[in-house]
């Protein structure tokens, strides 16, 4: 029934958007531990490992947008996501989603 379909969606959001939001905070967390490095090469090596830990996240984002597309919090990490790796259309796009909601 109705009931089902809407418990489906909400839990559907729900994991994706955890999901997403572990690989974030790791992304974060290692962004951080990058910061205090001195090295200039170093600090690039570590700085991609974060970014590519971010980038884990987007497909749950993603799959949590579609479950709940109103989600202010979803379309704020993806646009986030998308500026930090400088995939610049991607952020454009949910930039105007956040603002237009």
């Amino acid at each position: 029934g109705v009931s089902d379909t809407f418990l489906r969606a909400v839990m559907q959001f729900e994991s994706n958007y955890n999901i997403g939001l572990s690989y974030v905070s790791i992304g974060n967390e290692m962004l951080n531990e990058a910061n205090m490095i001195a090295d200039n090469k170093e600090y690039e090596i570590a700085k991609n490992k974060a970014f590519d830990e971010m980038k884990k996240a987007i497909p749950f984002f993603l799959d949590a947008e579609k479950a709940n597309p109103t989600s202010v919090a979803t379309l704020e990490f993806l646009r986030e996501i998308y500026l930090k790796l400088k995939m610049m259309p991607e952020f454009e796009a949910y930039k105007a989603k956040v603002e237009n909601l």
